[in-house]
């Protein structure tokens, strides 16, 4: 098994052979390759990559490609987005996903690579950190609303959650998992000091409990799980750039699980907007979730539970986003900050505290 991990190592060969593992692509010819652009993200090296065919090749052949490398600074990551390709994209039905010509990962290295179509001809990431506009987050809900729906309370997640049912229910130590939690919390409020206020450390030490006993307990009861992406902010989604009758398409599926659908909205708006946009547009949208998720046959799950789920998501977030982003010493200051300033204003906003 050959795992790319220089972009040295692209040649015309080399991307001719894995094309070759897709039927319809078995005739092409590569004549050349260019690399377009890179770049380095915390958990990937990246290359664009430009391809010339011989004239009789399929005029299906993708003239651009998307090279995704692992880093090793995160190799489970790697390792989760290949089992997504490999396992679980045959399982998604209609739901836009970017072509996949080859995905793998090294047991023994943990290094991984995932060989993609380029869509930036047609679709595009927002520009960091601005969100995106107002008809682009409607199609990022009504797309996260159709994924969800796909499996909702579907037996095949059994298949790709990292832990069992039976692991919830038999093996998870609760009293252990708080414990390891508070010691997690006052260092990371040792570390903060007074630059962190007395309200919000009461609001991180109060809110540890609710939020073990949330997660173990929607585990165990295993009702309204689904197939979440787990990182769902607007840079791992690409628009149209026809933005009236395109399609968004979801990427980055390197740390997708079972859990909550509400999860990825709390993720995508809870953590990542400002308040003032946040209050403004947080409602309508989730509206539109519920109402997108009933037109797609999920009628168990009521607008109180949607909404309640997603103040519980915020809570939870404090945790597996913020105080998990800066226990790692691998994510910057500058993305966990943020994300805490903003998750304190969603949690007070939302009146989190009745739930804790």
């Amino acid at each position: 098994m050959r795992i790319i991990t220089d972009e040295k190592e692209i040649t015309p060969i080399l991307i001719e052979e894995i094309l070759h593992q897709t039927i319809s692509l078995e005739q092409v010819e590569v004549r050349g390759i260019k690399m377009d652009r890179t770049q380095s993200t915390n958990t990937s090296n990246i290359c664009f990559i430009k391809v010339k065919y011989s004239n009789e090749s399929p005029k299906t052949a993708p003239k651009r490609l998307f090279l995704k490398m692992s880093n090793l600074s995160f190799p489970e990551r790697g390792k989760r987005e290949v089992i997504f390709y490999n396992m679980v994209s045959n399982h998604m039905g209609a739901l836009p996903l970017i072509p996949c010509y080859d995905a793998k990962y090294n047991e023994n290295t943990g290094r991984s690579h995932i060989l993609l179509k380029d869509l930036s001809k047609t679709h595009f990431r927002t520009e960091y950190p601005i969100p995106p506009t107002n008809i682009n987050c409607k199609k990022h809900i009504e797309g996260f609303a159709k994924l969800h729906a796909l499996m909702w309370d579907d037996e095949r997640l059994e298949e790709f959650a990292p832990k069992s049912k039976d692991h919830w229910s038999k093996y998870f130590d609760y009293e252990k998992e708080v414990k390891d939690q508070k010691k997690l919390v006052q260092n990371f409020l040792d570390f903060m000091g007074d630059r962190i206020s007395k309200s919000s450390q009461n609001i991180l030490n109060n809110s540890i409990e609710f939020y073990i006993n949330y997660t173990w307990e929607c585990h165990k009861e295993g009702k309204n799980l689904t197939l979440i992406h787990n990182d769902a902010h607007a840079w791992n989604v690409l628009y149209p750039k026809d933005s009236i009758d395109g399609k968004i398409y979801i990427c980055d599926w390197q740390s997708f699980t079972v859990f909550k659908g509400i999860t990825d909205l709390a993720y995508f708006m809870g953590i990542h907007w400002h308040p003032e946009r946040r209050k403004r547009l947080e409602k309508v949208l989730l509206r539109k979730y519920h109402e997108k998720l009933e037109e797609s046959g999920i009628t168990n799950y009521s607008w109180n539970e949607c909404y309640n789920d997603y103040r519980s998501a915020i809570v939870a977030l404090l945790y597996e986003c913020v105080i998990w982003q800066w226990s790692t010493k691998k994510i910057r200051a500058i993305v966990w900050w943020s994300h805490l300033e903003r998750a304190l204003r969603a949690f007070e906003d939302l009146k989190c505290n009745e739930l804790v």
